[in-house]
């Protein structure tokens, strides 16, 4: 085998395994915060009693609504909802039973969270269809 199609044969491996490496990549989702950080940014509000179960599942915006859970005002990007049951969110109709809220994957807080609440049962009956793409 000469040496040029030996560098040929090296290059095209050296791209193939490039070209790979990016594909393999565009499927990996990195949150920029921890799903701890979203946690904590959602117990920032609320009456900061120790909640029975708190859970968070990171997102694209899209995959919220999709869940059945359409909160007006948002695109696709990603998001962190954290579920909280007992009285977290508030409500006209008066003490919640359960609570999200939407925070944004953001490194600078873009302002607060959106919340929703419910009156029936102890948690979201939503939550735990909807996906989790954090990898942690």
């Amino acid at each position: 085998m000469s040496s040029s199609v030996a560098f040929s044969l090296s290059a095209g491996v050296i791209v193939l395994i490039a070209v790979i490496a990016l594909w393999v990549g565009q499927g990996s989702i990195h949150p920029k915060l921890t799903r701890q950080q979203a946690i904590q940014a959602a117990m920032k509000w609320g009456d900061h009693s120790p909640y029975p179960r708190v859970e968070a599942k990171y997102m694209r915006y899209s995959d919220l609504v999709a869940g059945g859970e359409a909160i007006s005002g948002g695109s696709d990007y990603f998001v962190w909802v954290v579920a909280v049951s007992g009285q977290y969110a508030i409500s006209p109709l008066g003490c919640t039973t359960w609570g999200i809220a939407i925070v944004t994957d953001e490194w600078v807080s873009t302002g607060s969270p959106v919340f929703e609440g419910g009156i029936s049962g102890v948690w979201p009956p939503f939550f735990d269809g909807l996906p989790d793409r954090a990898k942690n």
